[in-house]
C-alpha cells in the first residue's frame, strides 16, 4: 500500500484503501491533485488503524547539512524500510516542539535529497544522537520521557561507557577467559602494581570512542616507560612521570587500565574483528563480522588511524567462533538494547578476547554487512510496533 507526501502543501495522503487511517498520529487525507508527490510503501498496523511504521531517527542539527550523521547509514535503512514497508524520517533535536510534535527529513528519490516534512509523533524512535554529552541535556531527557509516556519504543537508550561494559561482562563466569585484565585507574600505588604485572598495557578513556582517548604504556626497561597516543610518543619516562601526566586527566575522566593482548597478525599487521549484532524476537543475531588491520605503527585498528579492511575468505578465517562469542556477550546487556557492534581480537595463543561494545555502530564498509544490518533493523522496527513482520 502507498502513502504520499505533497512537497508543496506539506501534507500526507493515502490511497483509497487507507482512508480513515493515521500515519504516526497524523490523519491521512485523500490523494488530491497529482502535484509534486513523493510515494512511500507502507504496511497497515495489526489493529487496522495506522499506516506505517513511521520511524524517526533522532539526531542533531548540522552547520552545513540539515542534520548530523552518516547519510550512507540513513539511506541504507531508508531503502530497506521501503522494501519492507515503512517511512524513515531524520529528526534533529531542534525540530522537536515542546508538545513533542516533530518535523523531520524524508528522502526524495527523484532529486536524491532529503526534504523537510511533518512527522508528528512517530511509531518508533531510533536514537543516533552523536555525542555522549548531548544525551545528558534536558532536551534529550524530555524526549525520552515523552516517548515513554506515549508508549513509543525508544531504540537504543544511549551510549555505553567502557566502565559499564567492563562491570557487566566481568560478572559472567563463562566470559572470564575472554576479557583482558582490566582495572579502573585510581592511585599511584595501583599503577605501580599494574605495570609490574603488565609490561604493555592500554589506558582507555571510559567515554572514548572510535579509537580516541586510548594510550599505550610500554615498559622499556625496569625503570623506564614509553607513553604513546597513536603515532605520538613520549621520551622514556619514570613511572612517577607517567603518573604526573595521567593524574590530571582523572579530574574529569574515568581511565581504565587494560592489558594489551598480543594479537594475531596478517602481513605484519595486527588485526581484530568488528561484529554487527541485532536482537530480534529476544534473540541476538549476527548481521556480519568484518576484519580490521591496524595501520603502520598503530595499536588500534580504527580506520581514523589508518586501519584497513581485510577479507575473511582470502585469509581463510572461520568467523563462526567470533560470532558465537559476540552473541553470548550481547546477551548480557540490558534488555533495552537491540543493536550493537563489538570489537573482538584473537591472541597469538588462539584465545578470543572482547575489547569493546558500541551501542551506536558506525557504517560498515562491507556492503553485505551494512545491508544485512539495515534489514535486521527494519525487522526490529516492525517488531516493536504494531505492524506485521516483513518477509
Amino acid at each position: 500500500m502507498m502513502i504520499f507526501f505533497d512537497t508543496e502543501r506539506k501534507k500526507w495522503s493515502g490511497d483509497p484503501l487507507l482512508k480513515g487511517l493515521h500515519f504516526g498520529d497524523m490523519p491521512l487525507s485523500s490523494v488530491g491533485s497529482l502535484g509534486n508527490l513523493l510515494s512511500f510503501s507502507v504496511k497497515v498496523s495489526s489493529d487496522g488503524v495506522k499506516a506505517g511504521p513511521l520511524v524517526a531517527v533522532l539526531t542533531q542539527s548540522h552547520r552545513v547539512k540539515p542534520f548530523t550523521g552518516d547519510e550512507r547509514l540513513y539511506f541504507s535503512i531508508h531503502a530497506s524500510l521501503q522494501k519492507a514497508g515503512g517511512v524513515l524520517a531524520i529528526v534533529p533535536m531542534s525540530c522537536i516542539g515542546n508538545d513533542f510534535q516533530m518535523t523531520g527529513f524524508i528522502f526524495d528519490p527523484h532529486n536524491r535529497q532529503w526534504v523537510q516534512a511533518p512527522v508528528g509523533k512517530p511509531d518508533v524512535i531510533y536514537n543516533r544522537i552523536p555525542y555522549r554529552k548531548q544525551e545528558k541535556l534536558e532536551s534529550f531527557l524530555r524526549v525520552k520521557e515523552a516517548a515513554a509516556r506515549d508508549n513509543i519504543p525508544f531504540l537504543n537508550p544511549g551510549f555505553l561507557s567502557k566502565k559499564r561494559i567492563w562491570r557487566l561482562l566481568s560478572a559472567d563466569k563463562e566470559l572470564a577467559h575472554s576479557l583482558p585484565d582490566t582495572e579502573e585507574l585510581s592511585s599511584f600505588k595501583q599503577l605501580i602494581n599494574w605495570v609490574n604485572r603488565h609490561p604493555q598495557s592500554l589506558i582507555k578513556d571510559s567515554s572514548g570512542s572510535k579509537g580516541e582517548g586510548i594510550y599505550r604504556l610500554a615498559a622499556e626497561n625496569e625503570h623506564s616507560y614509553l607513553l604513546s597516543a597513536q603515532t605520538k610518543i613520549t621520551p622514556p619516562l619514570s613511572i612517577e612521570s607517567v603518573w604526573k601526566l595521567l593524574r590530571p586527566l582523572l579530574i574529569k575522566r574515568t581511565l581504565l587500565l587494560q592489558e594489551q593482548i598480543d594479537l594475531t597478525h596478517w602481513n605484519g599487521r595486527p588485526y581484530d574483528f568488528r561484529v554487527l549484532l541485532h536482537k530480534i524476537k529476544n534473540i541476538w543475531e549476527c548481521s556480519g563480522a568484518g576484519i580490521r588491520a591496524a595501520g603502520d605503527n598503530r595499536y588500534t585498528t580504527h580506520s581514523l588511524y589508518g586501519g584497513s579492511l581485510l577479507d575473511p575468505v582470502e585469509m581463510e578465517i572461520d568467523t563462526q567462533p567470533v560470532q558465537n562469542l559476540a552473541k553470548h556477550t550481547a546477551s548480557l546487556l540490558p534488555d533495552s538494547f537491540f543493536e550493537v557492534s563489538m570489537d573482538i581480537g584473537c591472541s597469538t595463543a588462539g584465545q578470543l578476547y572482547v575489547f569493546d561494545i558500541n551501542s551506536k555502530p558506525m557504517v560498515f564498509d562491507e556492503p553485505s554487512i551494512q545491508k544485512a544490518g539495515a534489514e535486521n533493523l527494519v525487522r526490529i522496527f516492525h517488531e516493536l510496533t504494531r505492524f506485521s513482520q516483513p518477509l
